[in-house]
């Protein structure tokens, strides 16, 4: 029974491949696909998310500021003893 369905024209193994094309389409607005608009969609879709967005982003800005700060800004990179 495998034996006739390999030979089978119908079968997708023989299919012939489809071809798409485009003509003159026109490419869709800007903003409406890419990451500008999934940035639109997921990160500024309200006035609430547009809120937490630049809260959380302030916030991250602060911490990698502390921690510059803490880590390379005021770091002590050759001491005396260990209590330096």
């Amino acid at each position: 029974m495998s034996a006739s369905r390999d030979h089978d024209p119908a079968s997708p193994r023989h299919a012939r491949p489809t071809t798409v094309t485009t003509g003159n389409i026109a490419p869709p607005p800007r903003g409406t696909v890419g990451v500008v608009a999934w940035m639109r969609g997921h990160l500024f879709r309200g006035p609430f998310d547009t809120l937490a967005t630049r809260c959380i982003a302030g916030l991250l800005v602060y911490l990698a500021w502390i921690f510059f700060d803490w880590g390379i800004a005021s770091a002590v990179w050759e001491a005396d003893n260990r209590r330096e």
